[in-house]
């Protein structure tokens, strides 16, 4: 059986040593400075040296100390606590060779003197007395660590990303087909689930000490339209088919209105929510939405409006009158002689002859990537592999500012400037007509009544003018471009291409390839991608 080495005092005699008993049978070695500690609390004096070259030899050795007489001394303890008061552990002793050992009650007025009061392990306390151990950890007392309770987590059975964007698959070309952005359901579906939260159980230090467990979360269950909560709230299903979406926490179900071809068949489509089209939107029609429009086919010259996002699988060919319009993002294999305004981003694998406009970026991917004439306006970015095009096609492109506030700032200059216009108009009416009244000559009544109403519009066209160029103002202190605003290119951009950063034009005049046009002092530059 193996057991630690250890060591014990010898007063007897008249002198002072201490015996140093090496471990058995791979028990620990004795440690020489748990025997000095041991020497120093009781202020024996000693030599290291001779204590290092005893505890060397590994065998029974008596190592003198000094010449002095001491009194036997009785079994010792020292007890030791973890940094989390959790668990606590006792090491004894031996007595002197004349000492006399610890009983059960001088050992529990030990922990009670060191504030144990908690998960005393009465056991190997019991094993002590009976084997007599020395310098060996025996485990006095363990505390009970608290149980983190578990926060309530909701289950959403449908995707929640509303970033999905297409991927690019292993030849280059872009999947326009497996987007994700909508989720489709049937009546009954289960859509989320409320796993409820689980209270946690406190716990207790070794001193007594009350540990509380973790605060948890407690969630619960939002729902919009078309969806169901169960008798014990904690499961959502859907009321009828449609698709699911998560709105600001709710989760709501939206009818899809599917249709092969918009043609003659089906006329205009106005519709309160998603437009699912297997087939192409054929010239002329008309499609809007006030959610999101997939089409399986092609656009032609057609007007597309949605509040969501606008997916295209084969693109559209506008044929100059074509129109597509999202306050989402807007994704097309191709865009063709069309007109595209999008709030969020536009994604397609080419663009040619389109006049193009999206909120956050435009990002031109695929085996192709190019921009060739007309023109794409973006607030943060474009992205393509070439831009223009060998024959010098007119292509412009502009980052830096939202094309939307863009078109605010000139609507309001156009309105401004038509208000001024009337004014000029309207006040030599009624100056003419003030003056009259001062040399004394009357008007008749509609007279009056007329230039009334000239000077009330003339109020209302000057606070008008006030309110445009403060709103001009603001939208002005927006135009300052950002040092995120640019234009990538990953292939080549040819001369004659217009870019313009925050409205600081650079046509250029040579080829540039594998680089990033940005605003930097006051130019438009290139820097390597």
């Amino acid at each position: 059986m193996k057991k630690n080495g250890y060591f014990q005092l010898i007063t007897s005699g008249g002198t002072t040593a201490i015996r140093l008993i090496p471990e058995k049978d791979g028990g620990e070695a004795l440690r020489i400075n748990e025997v000095a500690n041991y020497l120093k609390y009781l202020k024996i004096p000693f030599q290291p040296r001779l204590l290092d070259e005893g505890l060397k030899k590994h065998e029974d050795t008596v190592i003198p100390l000094d010449a002095q007489s001491r009194a036997p001394e009785q079994e010792m303890c020292l007890i030791t606590v973890s940094d989390d008061r959790m668990h606590a552990v006792i090491r004894f002793y031996a007595p002197s060779d004349n000492g006399t050992v610890m009983d059960r009650s001088e050992i529990m007025d030990e922990i009670a003197c060191n504030k144990i009061q908690y998960g005393v392990i009465q056991e190997n306390l019991d094993a002590f007395l009976k084997e007599r151990e020395y310098c060996r950890d025996y485990e006095l007392a363990a505390g009970i660590m608290p149980k983190s309770g578990k926060d309530s987590q909701i289950e959403y059975l449908f995707s929640t990303d509303t970033q999905a964007k297409p991927k690019l698959k292993e030849d280059g070309s872009v999947d326009f087909f497996n987007l994700s952005t909508i989720c489709h359901c049937k009546k009954g579906d289960v859509l989320a689930r409320l796993h409820p939260e689980l209270h946690g159980e406190p716990g207790t230090t070794v001193y007594g000490e009350n540990l509380a467990p973790p605060a948890f979360e407690k969630k619960v269950l939002k729902f919009g339209k078309n969806v169901l909560l169960s008798d014990d709230k904690t499961v959502l299903t859907a009321a009828k088919d449609g698709h699911v979406t998560l709105e600001d926490g709710h989760v709501c179900v939206s009818d899809i209105f599917a249709v092969d071809n918009v043609d003659t068949s089906t006329g205009n489509i106005q519709y309160e929510g998603d437009v699912h089209i297997k087939g192409n939107i054929c010239e002329n029609y008309k499609v809007r939405s006030s959610g999101n429009v997939f089409v399986g086919g092609v656009v032609e010259g057609a007007y597309v409006e949605a509040d969501g996002d606008i997916i295209i699988s084969r693109g559209m060919n506008g044929m100059d009158k074509g129109v597509l319009k999202a306050k989402g993002n807007i994704v097309a294999k191709f865009l063709e002689n069309t007109t595209v305004t999008a709030s969020g981003y536009v994604e397609a694998e080419c663009i040619m002859h389109s006049r193009i406009t999206a909120g956050d970026e435009v990002i031109v991917t695929g085996k192709r990537a190019f921009i060739t004439g007309g023109s794409v306006a973006a607030a943060n970015r474009i992205t393509a592999k070439v831009l223009g095009s060998q024959m010098a096609a007119a292509t412009t492109l502009e980052v830096g500012v939202n094309p939307e506030l863009r078109q605010r700032y000139t609507q309001l200059q156009k309105e401004t400037a038509d208000l001024q216009a009337g004014l000029k108009q309207i006040e030599p009416v009624i100056q003419s007509s003030m003056m009259k009244l001062k040399q004394g000559v009357k008007l008749t009544p509609e007279q009056v009544k007329y230039v009334q109403t000239l000077s009330a519009t003339s109020a209302a066209h000057r606070k008008k003018i006030e309110e445009n160029i403060k709103e001009m103002d603001e939208l002005g202190e927006q135009f300052d471009a950002t040092s995120e605003a640019c234009v990538v290119v990953s292939g080549v951009a040819y001369p004659g291409t217009r870019i313009i950063i925050s409205d600081i034009p650079l046509t250029l005049n040579k080829e540039y390839r594998y680089c990033k046009f940005k605003r930097i002092k006051g130019e438009v530059k290139s820097e390597p991608v």
